[in-house]
């Protein structure tokens, strides 16, 4: 609710952000390949689980180091009292799902690549803001995303797509 109330310089905002950005990111750095647009969806269907759980599932999969990743949500003192996110059978079909449709995807999980992607993403909202900013509109950066004056979604939409583009190195949106 906060987000949604949000003004910047006394008008409401809007968020545009990059959708499913790893799994994206991961895809065109191995093989310059696009993702579809429902590509959560898809996954989720594919692997009888629900888009937040192939979220849930791949943020922590391509952030992970090895192999080890809890299947509960969040990491605080709370942890033992929390329930699963997902079952060890709903994990393993999603492994099985992108080992076999995605191993683009598959073959940087529990390695660590998530920080070297959040990097990318650094990246990408910088020169986005670069780009706004040279045509005097004001920005802010939240994660994956740019926050302007709804006036310029249309904008902030040219000002991402194209600087995914040029970071990452490929001729699609």
């Amino acid at each position: 609710r906060i987000r949604i109330n949000t003004l910047l310089n006394g008008e409401p905002v809007a968020e545009v952000d990059l959708s499913s950005n790893h799994p994206r990111m991961l895809m065109a750095l191995r093989s310059k390949k696009t993702l579809s647009a429902t590509f959560y969806e898809d996954a989720a269907t594919a692997t009888r689980t629900n888009r937040d759980k192939v979220k849930f599932f791949l943020t922590r999969a391509i952030g992970a180091s090895n192999r080890r990743i809890s299947l509960k949500e969040g990491g605080s003192k709370l942890w033992k009292k929390r329930k699963p996110v997902m079952t060890v059978a709903e994990k393993n079909r999603l492994e099985d799902h992108f080992r076999e449709h995605y191993p683009e995807i598959f073959d940087d999980l529990y390695k660590g690549s998530g920080i070297y992607l959040q990097g990318l993403e650094g990246d990408i909202l910088l020169k986005t803001m670069m780009k706004l900013l040279d045509q005097d509109i004001p920005s802010l950066p939240i994660h994956d995303a740019v926050y302007v004056q709804r006036r310029f979604t249309n904008e902030a939409k040219e000002a991402i797509e194209t600087s995914w583009m040029e970071v990452m190195g490929v001729d699609f949106r």
